[in-house]
C-alpha cells in the first residue's frame, strides 16, 4: 500500500474492493492532505466490506482525518488531530475504540439521513475528545454512541452538535 504522508495537494484514497476485504492499514501518518484522507468502499454497506485500521495519525487534514464514505471500518490506537472532522461516519459504519479526537473542529461526525451518502453510524470506547470546537456533531438521523459503561473520556469546554444516541453494552 502507497503511504499518505504529506500529499499536500491531493485528495489521498485507499480503494478497498470487496476481494481485498477486510484490508489491514497499520502504522501510518496521513497527514497535511489538502482535502482530506478517507477510505472508500465500492460497494453499499450490507456487502461486507470491511478495513482495520490500527496505530495510525490523522493530522492536519483539511477537511477529515478519517472519513468512511460506505462500508465498514474499525479503528483502534489512532488519533486525529488538527482536522475539521476527526473521525466521519458519512453513510458508512466506523467503530473506534482506544482512539484519541484533539484539537479539531469536530472530534466525531456521522452525517444525517439527508446526506447523499445516507446517514452514517459510529460507535466508540474507551476513547479521548479533548480540545475540540465540538467534541461530537450528529446529523439528524445519524447514529453515535458510547458504550456503556461509559470509558471515553470527553471533558468539558467543547460545544455538541446533536443528540447522542442510546449507549452500547460493553461485552
Amino acid at each position: 500500500m502507497q503511504g499518505c504522508k504529506d500529499a499536500r495537494h491531493a485528495t489521498r484514497i485507499i480503494h478497498l474492493h470487496p476481494w481485498l476485504s477486510p484490508r489491514p492499514i497499520f502504522q501510518r501518518a496521513c497527514n497535511n492532505n489538502w482535502a482530506r484522507f478517507y477510505l472508500l468502499f465500492f460497494a453499499r454497506q450490507g456487502s461486507g466490506n470491511r478495513a482495520f485500521v490500527h496505530n495510525t495519525d490523522f493530522e492536519n487534514n483539511a477537511f477529515a482525518g478519517a472519513d468512511n464514505v460506505t462500508g465498514y471500518v474499525d479503528i483502534t490506537d489512532s488519533s486525529a488531530q488538527l482536522n475539521q472532522y476527526g473521525f466521519y461516519a458519512d453513510g458508512g459504519r466506523v467503530r473506534l475504540y482506544n482512539d484519541r479526537a484533539m484539537f479539531n473542529t469536530n472530534g466525531l461526525a456521522v452525517t444525517g439521513t439527508s446526506s447523499a451518502n445516507g446517514a452514517g453510524n459510529m460507535y466508540f470506547a474507551a476513547c479521548l475528545l479533548s480540545d475540540n470546537t465540538n467534541s461530537y456533531n450528529i446529523g439528524s438521523g445519524g447514529v453515535l454512541s458510547g458504550s456503556s459503561p461509559g470509558t471515553t473520556m470527553i471533558p468539558p469546554g467543547q460545544g455538541t452538535v446533536g443528540t447522542l444516541s442510546a449507549a452500547q453494552t460493553l461485552q
